[in-house]
């Protein structure tokens, strides 16, 4: 339910087990990437793709001596602009709306627990790498502050607007 930028080349990674084949197919690519006996990551890059509210899904395979043994798709991927937002204070909306985004503005934001590491949120956005865990970020519906921008955006571009959300009340000033 994301949105990727537009007209950028866009890097795909993720863990593997060592040794196995890694499938991987989004918007007309497709690589089929062997790791190493000691290597348990992957990665590859996505050429840059136009601008497009036409949903994508993209799908990875990992097989091990011939057995698939993992598969995840990710659906409903647009192509627009992606914002970073660093706000100080609320953010206009909280986490916004948990369901299936639609439309044209999509928002990001961290379901982390605050941490007490001295690094400001702004520069943190923690996932797990299980979908269903609560700590997996998410977009969402946008909402509030997020909803207002994106909606502003995509009136001037006419493209889908993701709008990253990050909230730096930590206490570290922002300069």
């Amino acid at each position: 339910n994301g949105v990727i930028q537009a007209d950028v080349p866009t890097p795909i990674y993720g863990k593997a087990l060592p040794s196995s084949t890694v499938t991987f197919s989004f918007a007309g690519a497709e690589r089929s990437i062997t790791l190493g006996a000691e290597e348990p990551h992957w990665e590859t890059t996505v050429p840059p793709l136009p601008a497009s509210a036409e949903p994508k899904t993209l799908h990875v395979t990992c097989e091990l001596d011939g057995v698939l043994v993992h598969e995840r798709n990710v659906t409903n991927l647009v192509v627009g602009d992606v914002w970073y937002v660093a706000l100080q204070g609320s953010t206009g909306g909280g986490r916004g709306v948990v369901g299936e985004p639609v439309g044209n503005v999509r928002m990001l934001t961290p379901f982390a627990k605050k941490r007490t590491a001295p690094m400001p949120d702004r520069y943190k956005l923690n996932v797990s790498g299980y979908p269903k865990s609560r700590f997996f970020a998410r977009w969402t519906v946008a909402t509030g502050f997020a909803k207002e921008l994106g909606r502003r955006i995509h009136a001037e571009t006419g493209k889908p607007v993701g709008i990253v959300i990050m909230n730096t009340t930590r206490g570290v000033p922002i300069k």
